[in-house]
């Protein structure tokens, strides 16, 4: 089953939606970056969808410095259903 998952939070709302609440009660983190994207508009416009098209830049932080971002961890347990035959395996 296929669920569609979300990853960006709004720092306005995110102790209100139901899908952060409680990783931003009780699970927060930082993630280190060298750099992250924002997406502009650009003069061009898409002919398959008439939308202008859109261009990526890289935002760094100067000095080769690294930047940190909010993050909040969620508890995600995963079933796997495997079939080994004749595997050994070793540590």
């Amino acid at each position: 089953m296929q669920r569609n998952r979300l990853v960006n939070a709004r720092s306005e709302t995110v102790h209100e939606k139901p899908a952060f609440r409680a990783a931003f009660k009780s699970r927060r983190c930082l993630i280190p970056v060298d750099a992250f994207y924002e997406w502009f508009e650009t003069d061009k416009i898409s002919e398959k969808t008439k939308k202008p098209l859109k261009q990526p830049f890289a935002c760094r932080p100067t000095a080769g410095s690294s930047l940190a971002l909010a993050g909040g961890l969620r508890q995600t347990i995963i079933s796997i259903n495997c079939e080994y035959k004749d595997v050994m395996l070793r540590a």
